[in-house]
This record gives C-alpha cells, sequence and structure tokens, in this order.
C-alpha cells in the first residue's frame, strides 16, 4: 500500500474527504491524489500525519494495518479522537493546544475544570 492509499485510508476512517484534508491543510486542490504517482516532501507527509494523528511512519510504512495491531491504543482515545475530528470547535482547542505554553495550557485547563464543576 503506498502513501496516497493510506492517507485515503485514514481519511475514510476518519469520515472526510481527500478534499477536505486538502482543504483543512491548505494543499492546492488534487495535490495529494498526485502522491499515487510521486513521492511528497517530508514537511507535507509530518502536516498530514499531524492533521490525521497518525505517525509519520504509519503513512510511509507499506504494511497493512491488522486487527493485532490497533490503531488506537484503547476505546476512549478512539471515542475522543472521533469527537476532535467531527466538533470543528473541539478541532480548534485541540490544534491551538500545540502552539501554547505549557503554562497557558495549564491555566486553560484549570479554567475548563473549573467550568465544569460549576455547571454540575
Amino acid at each position: 500500500m503506498g502513501i496516497y492509499e493510506r492517507i485515503k485510508e485514514v481519511c475514510e476512517e476518519k469520515g472526510f474527504s481527500i478534499n477536505r484534508l486538502e482543504k483543512e491543510l491548505s494543499f492546492p486542490r488534487s495535490s495529494v491524489s498526485k502522491y499515487n504517482t510521486s513521492s511528497p516532501s517530508i514537511d507535507k507527509v509530518q502536516k498530514i500525519a499531524e492533521h490525521l494523528g497518525v505517525s509519520v511512519d504509519y503513512l510511509m510504512s507499506k504494511e497493512i494495518k491488522t486487527e493485532e495491531t490497533p490503531y488506537y491504543i484503547n476505546d476512549d482515545a478512539r471515542e475522543i479522537a472521533e469527537e476532535l475530528a467531527q466538533n470543528p470547535n473541539l478541532h480548534i482547542l485541540f490544534d491551538t493546544a500545540r502552539g501554547v505554553s505549557a503554562e497557558d495550557l495549564q491555566f486553560v485547563i484549570d479554567m475548563v475544570k473549573r467550568l465544569k464543576q460549576d455547571s454540575e
């Protein structure tokens, strides 16, 4: 299985198209489909892997995923990943969290915990 097929497979598992992936990553339309015949730069592969929540090694691997190697660590991780992928607000929070300091992130986590306590 080549990189294009692997990207397409992961996109399908997450419930969206290659076109949506290209749009969300600000890649030119149909650029990912060209990976069927040419190799993308490592920068592009890293962006795609990060966006899809998989490793670069997984995208580059020619091995087929088996039931013995689960995609997610457990069902909770799978459910969280699906919710992040499907809810634009959660996706924005996830993307933003990558670019903030540990202190700022902890502040936001503490604030969300307090909001949750207040709503219970």
